[in-house]
C-alpha cells in the first residue's frame, strides 16, 4: 500500500481498512509520510519494519529510490497506490521493479483548477504503466473512463467501512437542539465555509435556536471559520472539536450528517455516518450522489444553502420520515458498503496479474 498522506481523513483511513482486511490473506506493506494519527496505526497494525516512510504529497527522487530499494527488499510482489501522491510513487516504482501496479485515485482526476491539466497529463502517462485502475464510485470510474481514453483494466469498488453493533438512538430525533454533524479537514474541497451560509439561511427561517452544528476536524482553514462564525454572530450555535479518534460519538448524538463537499471519491466519514443510522444532507457532487439518495437523505446543489436549509428544516418535522431514512440508512450500508466485501474484491482484483505472472 502506498498513500502520501497519513494524516486525519477518509483516505488514510482507507488504506488502514483495507490493510487490516486483508493481512488474513496476504503479507501487507505501506508506504506512508511519518504523521499522525496513520503512522502509528500503521506501524501498529502491520510491524515497525513493514512500513516504509515518504513525504507528505511531496515527490522526491530521492524517496523514490529509498522506496525502490526497501520494496525489492521485502520482495514485494504486487504495488498498490492510494491519491495522487502515492499514485506517482507507486506506478513509477514498479517501472523499475516490474511488478504489477494498481492504483485506487480516491479524488476525480480533474477539479477546475489551473494544475488540473498538468494532473491531467501525468495522470494519462502514468495510466500506461497500471495494471489496473480500481475506481470507488461509479461516478469515478466514469470520469477515468472519459478522461483517460481507456475502458479496459478499471473496476468500481465501493469503498466500505466496519459495519458496528450498534445504532443511534431514535430518542435523538427528540432532543433538542437537533445536533448537525459536519467532518471536515478545512480545506477546499470540503468548501465548509458553507455551513454558515445554511446556518444563515435556518436563522432567516427563525429555527436557528433548534439546531446545534457539531464540527468535528482540523486543518488549515479552521481559525478562518471560527473568526467567520463569530462576525457572522453564529458562533453559540457553532462546536468546533478539531481532530477525534472516532468521530462514531458524534454520529451517535446526532440528528443527521451534513457534507457540503464539492467533489469526493466516495466518502468515508458519510458511510460511516449512514451506518449508524444518521440520516445524511449533502452536496449534489460526485461521490456524494454516489451513496446518498432520497431514501438515506438529501441532496442539495453546491450554490444553494437555502434548499440544504430547507431539507433541514423539513426532516425535523417529521419523525416517521427520519425514522425511515435511519433504517434504510443503515440497511444500504450492510448490503452494498461493508469493508469484508471491499477487501475480497480488490483480492480478487490482485490475483489476476499475480496469477498471470505464475502462469508464464
Amino acid at each position: 500500500m502506498i498513500t502520501g498522506r497519513a494524516d486525519s481523513g477518509g483516505g488514510p483511513e482507507h488504506v488502514f481498512q483495507l490493510s487490516r482486511q486483508l493481512l488474513n490473506d496476504c503479507d501487507v506493506f505501506i508506504a506512508a509520510p511519518r504523521e499522525e494519527p496513520f503512522w502509528e496505526r500503521y506501524a501498529s497494525l502491520v510491524g515497525e519494519t513493514r512500513v516504509c516512510e515518504i513525504p507528505h504529497r511531496h515527490f522526491s527522487w530521492q524517496a523514490l529510490h529509498r522506496l525502490i530499494a526497501w520494496s525489492r527488499k521485502q520482495e514485494i510482489d504486487i504495488l498498490h497506490s492510494h491519491g495522487r501522491a502515492g499514485g506517482l510513487y507507486g506506478r513509477l516504482a514498479s517501472i523499475y521493479l516490474r511488478c504489477p501496479s494498481i492504483h485506487t485515485p480516491n479524488c476525480p482526476l480533474s477539479f477546475g483548477t489551473w494544475r488540473a491539466p498538468f494532473y491531467w497529463l501525468g495522470d494519462l502517462v502514468l495510466s500506461w504503466t497500471t495494471t489496473h485502475i480500481i475506481a470507488v464510485s461509479g461516478t469515478e470510474a466514469s470520469s477515468i473512463r472519459r478522461q483517460l481514453f481507456r475502458n479496459n483494466g478499471i473496476s468500481t469498488i465501493f469503498n466500505g467501512v466496519e459495519l458496528p453493533d450498534i445504532r443511534i438512538d431514535s430518542l435523538s430525533f427528540l432532543k433538542r437542539p437537533l445536533r448537525i454533524v459536519h467532518v471536515t479537514r478545512f480545506v477546499p474541497q470540503k468548501n465548509s465555509e458553507m455551513v454558515l451560509d445554511i446556518l444563515d439561511q435556518l436563522r432567516s427561517r427563525g429555527i436557528l435556536e433548534e439546531f446545534h452544528l457539531d464540527i468535528v476536524g482540523d486543518g488549515p482553514g479552521r481559525r478562518q471559520l471560527e473568526v467567520a462564525a463569530k462576525n457572522r454572530r453564529l458562533d453559540k450555535h457553532i462546536s468546533f472539536y478539531g481532530t477525534q479518534p472516532s468521530v462514531g460519538r458524534f454520529f451517535l448524538a446526532g440528528f443527521c450528517v451534513l457534507s457540503t463537499s464539492r467533489w469526493e471519491g466516495l466518502p468515508i466519514a458519510l458511510l460511516e455516518a449512514l451506518a449508524l443510522g444518521l440520516p445524511a444532507i449533502a452536496t449534489d457532487t460526485p461521490g456524494n450522489n454516489d451513496v446518498v439518495s432520497s431514501s438515506v437523505g438529501r441532496l442539495f446543489s453546491i450554490g444553494d444553502p437555502a434548499a440544504a436549509a430547507d431539507h433541514l428544516a423539513e426532516l425535523r418535522k417529521s419523525t416517521r420520515s427520519w425514522h425511515d431514512l435511519s433504517n434504510a440508512a443503515v440497511n444500504l450500508v450492510r448490503e452494498h458498503f461493508s469493508v469484508r466485501r471491499m477487501a475480497e474484491d480488490t483480492l480478487a482484483i490482485y490475483m489476476r496479474p499475480l496469477g498471470k505472472r505464475q502462469a508464464s
